[in-house]
């Protein structure tokens, strides 16, 4: 994120970026209530960290990936080396969801992927 803060980057709203923001939305009233259901006893906290290889080449995508993960309650993205975002999160479904692509999903068409490999710790 340092690099980003540090430069300028022409950023365009499509209306794939607001199908995203909408998505998004919908992301974080669902985690919201996940995580309510946790601290409330309804369901078990199984704290984990998963690591993901980082699907996006260009700064700007890998900032909005890793910020939108941090977004929903209950996960957080804590670094990103080497290509490789490591995430922790408040349930194992949560990880589950992460490995399968499901906020990779709701990103944005504009940004170019590269190959995705999903490895659990």
């Amino acid at each position: 994120m340092l690099k980003i803060d540090k430069e300028r980057y022409t950023f365009f709203v499509t209306g794939s970026f607001i199908k995203f923001l909408f998505k998004l939305g919908i992301k974080v009233i669902q985690s919201n209530i996940d995580v309510s259901a946790r601290i409330l006893g309804f369901k078990p906290v199984e704290s984990t960290f998963i690591t993901i290889k980082m699907p996006y080449k260009d700064d700007v995508a890998q900032v909005l990936y890793a910020n939108a993960i941090t977004l929903t309650p209950g996960s957080s993205s804590i670094a990103l080396d080497d290509n490789y975002l490591l995430v922790h999160t408040i349930s194992e479904q949560s990880a589950h969801d992460l490995a399968s692509g499901d906020m990779l999903n709701i990103m944005p068409k504009q940004y170019a992927i590269h190959d995705v490999e999903i490895e659990s710790k």
